[in-house]
């Protein structure tokens, strides 16, 4: 597994007040369609828009860090 660093470019206020940054976080903090779009990027890259259930996204991932298994 890895966390990641990534920035989103949101329409809603929860990560909007952050700037976008989500921070480092590992694959299931993500919904489905986030985390496959996101999980397919390489460091530097911006996404095509992606919909959830929680509205379009635009992510850019910054950073991807090894993770450790629990």
């Amino acid at each position: 597994s890895a966390s990641i660093g990534i920035t989103v470019f949101p329409d809603d206020a929860g990560s909007a007040a952050q700037g976008g940054d989500l921070g480092w976080a590992e694959r299931s903090f993500f919904v489905g369609p986030f985390a496959d779009a996101l999980f397919g990027m390489k460091p530097g890259e911006i996404s095509k828009p992606v919909k959830t259930q929680f509205g379009w996204h635009v992510i850019k991932l910054e950073e991807v860090q090894a993770g450790q298994q629990k």
